[in-house]
């Protein structure tokens, strides 16, 4: 077997291609999900998360390679704003490499605790049956794969655009908003995948799964009306 067969099976059958299958059909059909029990059907969400966010990592890393000469020089940019005290230490780590990376995956980890945790208490409020925080949890992350995959094209795009193009603002504004598209589907899709899921597992109607998936959004919301109207 040479080398482009080789390459050909791994591309017809790879761990990747069969995890993204496996999650679309319990999105698809998520009456299969009472076949499982509150751990295996967390296990089966887990699995797949994890291996998504070691791709994502690995992927950023290898293509901030072909750009390294900007994101140096943009990296020391961001450190002497942090010691001019120009941004926090927060905005240094969401924009300097490679601390960017490990902070983004560790914000999704952080962001679907807090999503599970809320929509957990919303259900509660609700008097669903059959609620726990093991299911919340895996619904969660099982959806957030859409949310996941659409940041997968923006780093290809980001890596192809010239260096010239990123240091101009009106491309970049223009770059943001061309890339938000696959966000905004990868939102839509989470969205959709977790109503549907909801409404077999909870047994809840279209309008009581949509409360549950937006509350945790909504809470975020009133925060941050709270802290501008604090400040």
């Amino acid at each position: 077997m040479n080398i482009i067969e080789k390459i050909k099976q791994y591309i017809t059958d790879n761990v990747f291609k069969r995890e993204i299958v496996k999650n679309v059909q319990i999105h698809l059909a998520p009456e299969s999900i009472s076949t499982f029990s509150d751990a295996t059907f967390f296990k089966l969400t887990l699995k797949t998360h994890i291996i998504f966010i070691i791709l994502y990592i690995i992927t950023n890393f290898l293509l901030s390679l072909f750009n390294l000469s900007y994101i140096v020089e943009y990296t020391e940019i961001m450190r002497n704003y942090l010691a001019e005290g120009k941004i926090s230490l927060l905005m240094y780590l969401l924009n300097a490499f490679p601390y960017n990376i490990i902070f983004f995956a560790f914000s999704l980890i952080v962001f679907e605790l807090y999503f599970s945790t809320i929509s957990y208490l919303t259900l509660k409020i609700f008097g669903e049956k059959g609620v726990s925080f093991l299911k919340c949890i895996s619904l969660a992350i099982s959806s957030n794969l859409y949310i996941l995959l659409s940041f997968f094209p923006v780093l290809f795009l980001f890596s192809i655009i010239p260096n010239s193009a990123k240091r101009d603002i009106f491309y970049m504004i223009l770059f943001i908003g061309f890339v938000s598209i696959f966000v905004i589907a990868g939102i839509i899709l989470q969205m959709i995948s977790f109503i549907r899921m909801s409404k077999k597992i909870f047994n809840q109607n279209t309008g009581r799964a949509f409360l549950t998936w937006f509350s945790p959004i909504f809470v975020v919301f009133l925060f941050l009306v709270w802290i501008t109207r604090a400040s």
